[in-house]
């Protein structure tokens, strides 16, 4: 099954999710990340620009608890560098098995 990041949105809900993937360096990282939700004041001003549906944007969970500004937990996730996806112990996009795709 391909995932669109609607389909992402629907499945990780409120829950906190582990992601891995390629960043654009071609470096491999693993988060423990939560969805942005819009009512919860993480970020202030600015208005994202542009088509973002190849994205799915999270707060690094680890990173928030460690900087005293919260905008440097911010991360955008290219759904085509999406390697594996687990959300409550669950992986739903299995490593070595990209699901994931830009809408």
């Amino acid at each position: 099954m391909k995932y669109t990041k609607q389909d992402l949105f629907k499945i990780i809900g409120p829950e906190f999710f582990s992601a891995i993937f390629t960043k654009s360096n071609g470096e491999e990282r693993k988060i423990l990340a939560k969805l942005h939700v819009k009512d919860q004041k993480f970020f202030a001003g600015g208005e994202l620009l542009g088509d973002r549906n190849h994205l799915l944007e999270c707060i690094d969970v680890n990173v928030l608890k460690k900087v005293d500004d919260p905008k440097k937990a911010w991360r955008s996730i290219q759904l085509n560098n999406l390697i594996s996806l687990k959300i409550k112990g669950v992986e739903h996009i299995k490593k070595g098995e990209s699901h994931a795709q830009a809408a």
